[in-house]
C-alpha cells in the first residue's frame, strides 16, 4: 500500500531525495544545514549501523573495509557538499584507484568488487561485503570495469533527515583535531570480546587469557548457547564503547560474571612497553597468557596478544587501551 508506506516514511523523518533534484546549489545547501544542526557524536553512531554497511566498506584509522576509499582524513580533506554529493550520489565521482570491476562467468554467475589480485589461473576480487572472491580465468566469459560504484545509491533513503544531517557532520569531522582525529595511532581500534557466564568459569580462564580467538564453547558449556570470541572495533576517539563489549540479553538463570577483551600489538625489536589503560580503576591483564602485575614491562620483537578483564557486575561505560611504544593490530 503506497499511502501506508508514505505514512510511515512521514512518522519516521525519513526524506527521499530525488537524484535529479540535487543540483550544485541544493548540495550546498544540504551540507550547510548538516553543518549547523548535525551531531557528529550521534552521525558516527549512525556510521557504524550493520544495516547500511559503511564500515564494511569503508576504514577509519586502518579498521574497517578496504573495498572503498580510507576515511581517516576525509572532512579534513574534502568540503562538506562534497561528502553529501559523495553519500547521495556515490556514482557523480568515483576515486581514483576505486572504479570496480564486473565478472560474467561461463556457468551464469556475476561478480563484482575491486581488484585484490590476478595471477595467470584466477582474479581475485574484493566484494561489497568485504570477502575476497577467487574467479577462475578459465570459467570467465566476460570482464568490463564498472561504471558504477560499488556503493548502492539511494543508500541513505530509509534513514531520517536527522540522521542523515549527523552523519554528514561526523564525516566532516573525520582527520580534524579533536576526537575524530584517528591519524596518531597508539590506541587499540580492533577487538575480540568474550562475554564469560558462570559454567565457563568452571572450565578456567587458561585458553581464554592466552587470547585463543579460535576457542569455542558449546552451549552446555556456556549455558547461553555456542559461544565464541566476536569482533567489535572502537570509536575513532580509540574509546571502546560498552555497547560493543556488553553482553546483550541473558537468560535469567545465567550470570556473566566477566567480560573479557583482547587485541594484539607488534613490537619491531625488544624492548619496554607501558600500556595505559583508561575507564578502568584497576585493570587486570595478561600478555601472551601471562598476568601483568605492572602496565610497564619488557617483551620480545613481535606480535603479542593482550587480554583485559572486565567485572561481568561493575562494565565501565568505555574502556580505552593505548601505547605509544607498540603497533596495534588493524584487523
Amino acid at each position: 500500500d503506497a499511502s501506508l508506506v508514505a505514512s510511515l516514511t512521514k512518522l519516521a523523518n525519513v526524506t527521499a531525495l530525488s537524484p535529479d533534484k540535487l543540483t550544485p546549489a541544493k548540495l550546498k545547501e544540504l551540507a550547510d544545514l548538516a553543518l549547523k544542526s548535525g551531531d557528529p557524536a550521534r552521525g558516527e553512531l549512525v556510521y557504524r549501523r550493520a544495516e547500511l554497511g559503511c564500515t564494511l566498506c569503508h576504514s577509519i584509522g586502518g579498521v574497517g573495509g578496504k573495498v572503498g576509499p580510507d576515511m581517516t582524513s576525509l572532512g579534513a580533506a574534502a568540503p562538506a557538499d562534497y561528502l553529501v554529493e559523495s553519500v547521495l550520489l556515490p556514482n557523480a565521482k568515483i576515486k581514483e584507484g576505486f572504479h570496480g570491476i564486473n565478472i560474467e562467468t561461463k556457468d551464469d554467475l556475476e561478480f563484482s568488487g575491486m581488484l585484490v589480485r590476478e595471477t595467470g589461473q584466477e582474479v581475485i576480487l574484493r566484494n561489497a561485503q568485504n570477502q575476497e572472491v577467487s574467479v577462475a580465468k578459465a570459467n570467465i566469459r566476460k570482464r568490463a570495469n564498472a561504471s558504477q560504484s560499488l556503493m548502492p545509491t539511494g543508500l541513505l533513503d530509509t534513514v531520517s533527515e536527522s540522521d542523515r544531517n549527523d552523519l554528514i557532520a561526523f564525516l566532516s569531522r573525520l582527520g580534524k583535531p579533536g576526537d575524530y582525529d584517528a591519524s596518531k595511532g597508539g590506541v587499540a581500534r580492533a577487538w575480540r570480546v568474550l562475554p564469560v557466564t558462570h559454567r565457563m568459569d568452571q572450565g578456567g580462564w587458561d585458553k581464554i587469557t592466552k587470547g585463543d580467538f579460535t576457542a569455542k564453547w558449546t552451549a552446555m558449556e556456556s549455558g547461553i548457547g555456542e559461544h565464541t570470541w566476536r569482533p567489535a572495533t572502537s570509536l575513532v576517539n580509540g574509546a571502546l564503547a560498552k555497547g560493543d563489549f556488553a553482553p546483550g540479553n541473558v537468560p535469567a538463570h545465567v550470570t556473566i560474571t566477566s567480560v573479557f577483551v583482547a587485541t594484539t600489538f607488534t613490537l619491531a625489536k625488544a624492548g619496554p612497553v607501558t600500556l595505559t589503560v583508561d575507564g578502568v580503576a584497576k585493570p587486570e591483564l595478561w600478555v601472551d597468557g601471562q598476568k601483568l602485575a605492572k602496565l610497564a614491562n619488557t617483551f620480545p620483537a613481535g606480535a603479542h596478544t593482550v587480554v583485559l578483564r572486565l567485572d561481568g557486575a561493575q562494565l565501565p561505560a568505555k574502556l580505552k587501551l593505548s601505547s605509544t611504544d607498540v603497533a596495534f593490530a588493524t584487523n
